[in-house]
């Protein structure tokens, strides 16, 4: 896979704390960086794979209304503390 560079504007407080992770790490900044990137992607990926998801079940009908699923938890609650 080939390497691109990317350019980005942040804080001097970030870039200063980008420095002490690398240094802690004894990694460089890019890579500090693209882990928070890949990281971030993947986080972000996995949110609109659920929001889809989410979407769909509903179009479907394949859900459950919040004021059930707000009575169950309540049951469930109520019997544990007994």
């Amino acid at each position: 896979m080939k390497d691109i560079t990317i350019s980005a504007r942040v804080s001097e407080d970030l870039s200063q704390q980008l420095n002490s992770l690398a240094s802690a790490m004894k990694r460089s900044r890019s890579w500090i960086i693209e882990e928070a990137l890949r990281n971030y992607v993947t986080s972000e990926m996995q949110f609109l794979e659920a929001v889809e998801e989410g979407i769909q079940a509903m179009e479907a009908s394949d859900v459950v209304e919040h004021s059930v699923v707000v009575e169950d938890i309540r049951r469930k609650r109520s019997s544990q503390s007994n």
